[in-house]
């Protein structure tokens, strides 16, 4: 099992430097990153059947966002990540709008669902 490492990096939004959410052996700067992966997951799953390891990786990708939003300061981890995502789905729609790290994702979404 990985733990979550919180090592500040250097994040695509606009050069600031933010906590860099880290799973199963990756880091992500991007919840898109995130859900990218979990995408090439499914895809891989279903051209060659299920494996244990990318359904440990899946589920350990989602326990870890749960981790990070409740570290954070989420009371409701899952609602918070469902937010982030629904909100990053948004704004992967409309050209223009910024892409935010994993962190400013998750405290806006708990801002929402707490």
């Amino acid at each position: 099992m990985t733990t979550i490492d919180t090592t500040a990096t250097t994040t695509t939004t606009n050069g600031r430097t933010y906590e860099t959410f880290t799973s199963y052996g990756t880091s992500y700067d991007t919840l898109a990153a995130v859900a990218a992966r979990l995408a090439v997951i499914a895809i891989e799953d279903t051209m060659h059947g299920p494996s244990d390891d990318r359904t440990t990786e899946r589920i350990s990708l989602v326990e870890h966002l749960f981790r990070f939003a409740n570290t954070h300061g989420s009371s409701r981890p899952a609602a918070a990540v469902r937010q982030a995502f629904t909100t990053m789905q948004y704004a992967n729609g409309h050209p223009g709008v910024p892409v935010l790290s994993v962190l400013e994702e998750i405290q806006i979404a708990t801002t929402h669902t707490n």
